[in-house]
């Protein structure tokens, strides 16, 4: 990417957190139905989850960081350094669908993502909500419509935050990236930002290129749909890939940064996703999903204003 194409995307960065600052000001975007999966919502509490395991989290390392957020909740970033990966799946991998065409991607800068996906607490420090403010404001969108009444699935502190649009999700990356630079916190052209689709998927893989993330097995590291019981689980239950991140497939899935759009077909370096577009980039899979749909190159584009009990989102510090 020349370097006045990449001024031009920061513009637009700018101008979208402002765009979204304005429209959280006037309550969010009006909700339109636009034939979502309403898979997603398929699931019900009352199977029986499996017992979860304590798995400790490895201590953070030098180069890992720990933002303090109010009311002494604090949210963990581990470094990812720069890299070069296959994105996408081959055309062998099981479940695989025409949108994930293989291409070469350069990272050629480090960045720091979230240990684990935001959770209540931290959503509630930073936005002054809780799950319940964000389920009625689901229910609100969906006033007319069938099934309109939206259930809460898992509640508490630990537990990934969720009926979240992409606008509200950039509004928290957006107060937290101002708490830290009041701080003198942030690393020169860094900023606090949803993580790009390459970044996520760099991440999630951690060296893997298969279907799903090094470090363990999908049941070992994912809550979904065989073993989460219909909800979600607290943040850090299942073990974590090989960098350290945890719940990068399965509880949640997550938002990232980009418009969602065809890949190119050759090597890319720092790529941003499309200029412009309908939807914004859904990945990881969440509790209702089945293994196919939780693998590490599985996406969807999900409209920018709509909140879901199985969407999320994972704080992300990166060059802008």
């Amino acid at each position: 990417m020349n370097r006045q194409r990449f001024s031009a995307r920061r513009r637009s960065l700018t101008l979208a957190l402002g765009a979204a600052t304005a429209s959280l000001a006037s309550g969010c975007a009006t909700w339109i139905d636009l034939g979502w999966d309403k898979s997603k919502d398929a699931v019900r509490p009352g199977a029986a989850a499996e017992p979860q395991r304590n798995v400790a989290p490895a201590p953070l390392r030098p180069e890992d960081r720990t933002v303090q957020l109010p009311g002494g909740a604090t949210l963990a970033l581990i470094h990812i350094p720069g890299g070069r990966f296959a994105m996408g799946s081959p055309e062998d991998e099981p479940g695989r669908v025409a949108d994930e065409r293989q291409h070469v991607v350069a990272l050629t800068q480090p960045y720091w993502l979230g240990r684990t996906e935001v959770t209540q607490a931290q959503w509630t420090a930073v936005m002054q909500r809780t799950i319940e403010d964000q389920r009625r404001l689901a229910t609100q969108e969906r006033a007319g419509t069938a099934n309109a009444e939206q259930a809460l699935w898992g509640v508490g502190p630990a537990h990934p935050m969720y009926y979240v649009s992409w606008d509200e999700a950039v509004d928290f990356c957006r107060r937290v990236n101002a708490l830290e630079s009041e701080r003198g916190r942030i690393p020169a052209g860094y900023g606090f930002w949803l993580p790009t689709e390459a970044q996520w998927e760099f991440a999630c893989r951690a060296g893997s290129t298969g279907p799903h993330a090094a470090g363990g097995t999908l049941d070992e590291q994912a809550w979904y749909e065989p073993n989460a019981g219909g909800t979600t689980h607290p943040v850090g239950t299942k073990v974590s890939n090989a960098w350290g991140l945890h719940d990068m497939q399965g509880n949640v899935s997550e938002w990232c940064a980009d418009h969602y759009g065809d890949y190119p077909s050759g090597t890319v370096i720092d790529p941003l996703g499309p200029e412009s577009g309908a939807n914004r980039v859904e990945r990881g899979g969440h509790w209702a999903n089945p293994e196919s749909l939780c693998r590490a190159a599985r996406r969807n584009g999900v409209p920018g204003n709509r909140r879901y009990s199985s969407l999320g989102f994972r704080l992300a510090l990166r060059s802008m």
